[in-house]
């Protein structure tokens, strides 16, 4: 549930950036960059990452880590491979390795808001 609670807190923080990024300043002809969570990802992370929820579908949990952790390989500071390998990582019951997980899809996450609050 920890694990759940963090993921949903975290999905609607990522949604919350969107909405206030992508709102233009209605006083002047500047507006705010959008931002898009999928830039700097690749094919192959896409293909990984739809991998390993298909698989984690047809219940092969070890095959989905493996794919969960072939993205983090590929793209280490992609903040949804993180919170996809803990949820992953918490229903094979591997709780303490699930919370580093999002602990560190959440790090991740908060260093890319905060380089946003430049703005």
């Amino acid at each position: 549930c920890r694990i759940e609670c963090a993921c949903v807190m975290l999905s609607m923080s990522w949604l919350l950036l969107r909405l206030v990024y992508s709102v233009a300043d209605p006083q002047s002809d500047y507006v705010q960059p959008t931002w898009n969570r999928n830039a700097d990802v690749s094919d192959a992370v896409h293909s990984f990452l739809e991998q390993a929820a298909r698989l984690h579908q047809d219940g092969e949990l070890d095959s989905a880590v493996k794919a969960a952790k072939k993205v983090i390989k590929l793209a280490p500071q992609n903040g949804e491979a993180y919170a996809t390998l803990s949820k992953y990582l918490a229903d094979q019951g591997k709780l303490e390795l699930a919370d580093k997980a999002i602990a560190k899809a959440t790090r991740i996450h908060n260093e890319q808001l905060a380089s946003w609050s430049l703005f």
